[in-house]
């Protein structure tokens, strides 16, 4: 017998988990396919909302709207699925010259930033247990969620629902028919492929200027350091409940291989035997590839091949706060008609689809797809 539903996810990262979420909250039905692959960027990444990033001490794009969504939304999964999975947690950010302290002490001094740059940085505890840094600012309003929960507690929330397809998706067998999709027995009225970094092999949407940065990290026990901020100072220190800490993260283009490296590990833990005056213990050693894009805003949007195939990626290292706000705005232009915000369309790129079209896998001259 056939089944029916709204529309296919394919991939339940945080992408796919927002999605789903999206469409059950507007009203309609879905099916996710998802094999849970090992090395899926949502199941190491620590969950990470700064609000004001970079060297030049800049707000992330779209924060005011994004960080209020964010926490709303979060808040409200914790409220489904019965877990904890927002942290709060002030951000102490190292500044290592006179002239960065200029620079963050002129920002701080802007109104448009009062609410997230505080008049004094507090190491609190990290005092006397780190080699400190030349001064210290602090950020307000930063956020650590819970991802890999996030991602095991909705997973078991749609199997039970069944709601879950846990297999790989094989794109020879979707066939595009007058009203939709049909898969695996499966009819629906659109698919949204939330593949991660593995988009780049998606036939769709093979025009995409996709990158993958692998990132590696370290989870850590700092028996007694009592730790209750976040600490970037070269690498990012990240309570995690208990003496356990995330420590990241490395940041690699070039890459052949997705699992950890002796090379990742050697940097993390240099960087934090540099840090801390206090012993440590590794744990755990992990690596992920993140789906970034040329431009550093999200892929939303169709297929121009296919109009019932959408595709929702591109989130990047920003994630947990853009993907709320950019998975509802997708299910507004999906259920409503709304029109997609043209600095996520992917009609942005549809240049690049002229230039690629009939010589598919072939984009060497661009150096769009790195290895793996």
């Amino acid at each position: 017998m056939t089944q029916e539903t709204d529309y296919l996810i394919v991939g339940q990262g945080l992408a796919g988990t927002l999605m789903s979420y999206m469409l059950q909250e507007a009203g309609r039905n879905s099916l996710v396919i998802d094999a849970g692959i090992e090395h899926a960027a949502s199941s190491v990444a620590a969950g990470i909302i700064n609000p004001v990033t970079g060297r030049r001490y800049v707000k992330s794009w779209k924060i005011d709207t994004l960080l209020p969504f964010a926490r709303k939304t979060y808040t409200a999964l914790e409220e489904l699925l019965s877990c904890k999975l927002v942290f709060e947690y002030p951000i102490l950010r190292a500044i290592g010259s006179v002239k960065e302290l200029n620079d963050w002490l002129l920002r701080s001094a802007d109104p448009e930033y009062e609410r997230y740059l505080m008049d004094e940085a507090d190491p609190g505890a990290y005092t006397d247990k780190i080699h400190p840094a030349y001064a210290y600012g602090e950020c307000s309003e930063g956020m650590r969620v819970d991802i890999a929960t996030l991602i095991a507690a909705y997973r078991d929330y749609l199997s039970q629902a069944s709601r879950l397809l846990p297999m790989a998706f094989d794109h020879s067998q979707l066939e595009l028919t007058s009203t939709g999709v049909s898969y695996a027995g499966i009819r629906a009225k659109g698919i949204i492929f939330c593949e991660g970094y593995r988009a780049k092999d998606n036939p769709f949407f093979d025009f995409l200027p996709f990158h993958g940065d692998k990132g590696e990290v370290l989870l850590v026990r700092i028996p007694d350091a009592n730790f209750d901020k976040l600490l970037k100072q070269q690498i990012f220190v990240v309570p995690m409940g208990g003496d356990l800490y995330w420590i990241g993260t490395t940041y690699f283009r070039n890459w052949t291989t997705l699992l950890p490296t002796e090379e990742g590990r050697a940097y993390l833990e240099q960087q934090l035997s540099g840090l801390l005056k206090i012993p440590f213990e590794i744990l755990d050693h992990r690596a992920a590839v993140r789906p970034t894009v040329r431009d550093r805003r999200p892929f939303l949007g169709s297929s121009p091949d296919a109009p019932q195939v959408w595709l929702f990626n591109g989130l990047g290292t920003k994630g947990t706060s853009l993907a709320p706000y950019w998975a509802a705005h997708l299910c507004a232009h999906l259920l409503g008609g709304s029109p997609l915000d043209k600095e996520v369309d992917i009609a942005r790129f549809a240049h690049l689809r002229n230039r690629t079209k009939g010589v598919k896998g072939n984009h060497t001259s661009d150096n769009f797809f790195l290895p793996g």
